[in-house]
């Protein structure tokens, strides 16, 4: 049989260790939980694919609908989403978005930015919030790998919800 000395000090560290987790186990624990998004990563090709599910939506009234897999209920102008993302081979991207709008959307702008880089698009109609298109946005390019913040936002006056979001894509450049 081993036996191991073990002081006082670490026994209270042991103890201190034990509780903290016993008050995340049972929601005993004071102040608000600090949650971090893992940042999403480059496929083999170097594409990026920045799905609804993932993003973090920032405001009250829009949200991630699970029965159209987008962000809808998008009424406020002041809400956006956001995806961190790890870009291990920057370059140059094309970029496409993924959306549908039912209804009249002249004039409905957003912009899509990652890091510094932005691009304005319009919303199309699609003739209902469920039928969906991609739309190439443009090209933007990224300088450095490392952590970025990919967004999208309306931007501008606009009629009604701004629009259904499914998904924006970032593929290298050729």
């Amino acid at each position: 049989m081993e036996y191991r000395v073990v002081t006082h000090e670490a026994v209270a560290e042991l103890r201190a260790q034990l509780t903290h987790l016993t008050n995340l186990a049972f929601g005993e624990y004071e102040g608000a939980p600090v949650v971090e998004a893992t940042p999403l990563k480059q496929a083999e090709d170097g594409s990026l694919e920045l799905g609804a599910l993932d993003a973090e939506v920032q405001g009250s009234q829009a949200r991630y609908e699970s029965d159209k897999d987008c962000v809808g209920f998008w009424t406020d102008r002041d809400e956006y989403v956001t995806w961190p993302a790890q870009i291990s081979r920057p370059g140059v991207f094309e970029v496409e978005v993924t959306l549908g709008h039912a209804g009249s959307s002249q004039d409905n702008l957003y912009v899509l930015s990652v890091g510094d880089q932005e691009l304005t698009g319009t919303v199309p109609t699609t003739g209902s919030w469920t039928d969906f298109t991609t739309v190439k946005l443009g090209r933007i390019e990224v300088r450095e790998a490392g952590v970025v913040t990919v967004q999208v936002r309306p931007a501008g006056k606009a009629r009604g919800p701004a629009m259904n979001l499914r998904q924006v894509k970032l593929t290298p450049a050729r």
